[in-house]
């Protein structure tokens, strides 16, 4: 009885706390790029190819390829914002054939996703990250 009331108790709360941010998410329009290299989000490695970001928070972004194959929800800080209106650009770090995602913007608003282990560990055997930006039209 009392791990049936506790179970409903966290159902409870999890629902309040993300609800909002997931019934808001549906709103948001997605954002496609064509990005033309390999590249990592977090622990996931992404093939060259047609995708879509979704806002799904303040602080969560969803990443998807077009056939829905490959996919990756990570955490972001604020980062930012883009000035250019409907325009939106993924940010990339660059070690050699490697490519991390580290920042997406668009209008008034821009996200910066942490390093992930695989990236750390280039930086710590003192690579240079280059840049490469990407761009996406939303008019």
């Amino acid at each position: 009885m009392k791990a049936s009331i506790l179970s409903s108790l966290v159902m409870l709360g999890l629902s309040s706390a993300f609800g909002p941010a997931l019934l808001n998410a549906q709103n948001m329009e997605p954002i496609h790029f064509t990005i033309p290299f390999n590249f990592n989000v977090g622990s996931t490695a992404f093939r060259a190819g047609e995708y879509e970001v979704r806002k799904l928070s303040a602080w969560a972004l969803s990443i998807q390829n077009s056939d829905g194959r490959a996919s990756q929800i990570v955490l972001t800080q604020s980062g930012k914002p883009g000035t250019e209106s409907g325009i939106a650009n993924l940010l990339f770090h660059r070690y050699g054939d490697h490519y991390f995602l580290c920042r997406l913007s668009e209008t008034g608003k821009g996200w910066e996703l942490p390093p992930s282990a695989a990236e750390k560990e280039l930086i710590a055997k003192r690579a240079e990250p280059g840049s490469l930006s990407l761009i996406a039209s939303n008019k």
